[in-house]
């Protein structure tokens, strides 16, 4: 008997692992998935069981699956607090400016180890030079290298 496959998109899932250390914000499991390529991608548990199929598809077809169900939440908390038609593009700019923060945050950190030097607002990798890149590339393993440069 043959095992069934698995998809997400057109990548074959091998198996995942449950992180333990990690879990959402709002306290769901964390899944690594293995890929039959090599890759791996870590993914809440509940995104990963929504999306995995036994047919490989195309990423139009993965995010509608995975949005459908984050909309109808997404509907329900605006509904909880009374959100109006016009509030909306007020509200989508927070979240986009919150999530670019998050991100800048985080790179800074990457890059500089020094959460003190964040700047809010700012996005330091514009501060970042070639040579910044070159010596970060020099602590990658060889093992790690791309065939194509």
């Amino acid at each position: 008997m043959s095992e069934k496959k698995q998809y997400i998109g057109k990548k074959q899932v091998i198996g995942f692992v449950i992180q333990e250390e990690f879990k959402t914000p709002m306290g769901g499991e964390i899944v690594e998935v293995l890929y039959l390529d090599s890759n791996k991608e870590l993914m809440p548990k509940k995104t990963f069981n929504l999306i995995v199929t036994d047919k490989e598809s195309n990423d139009s077809e993965v995010a509608k699956t995975k949005f459908r169900p984050m909309v109808q939440e997404i509907l329900a908390v605006v509904a909880d607090y009374d959100i109006k038609f016009f509030e909306l593009e007020y509200l989508t700019t927070m979240i986009k400016n919150s999530i670019l923060e998050n991100i800048n945050r985080a790179n800074n950190y990457l890059w500089r180890k020094d959460d003190a030097s964040h700047i809010a607002g700012y996005d330091m990798l514009n501060d970042i030079t070639f040579l910044d890149v070159q010596n970060i590339l020099k602590q990658i393993p060889k093992k790690n290298e791309p065939t194509g440069k």
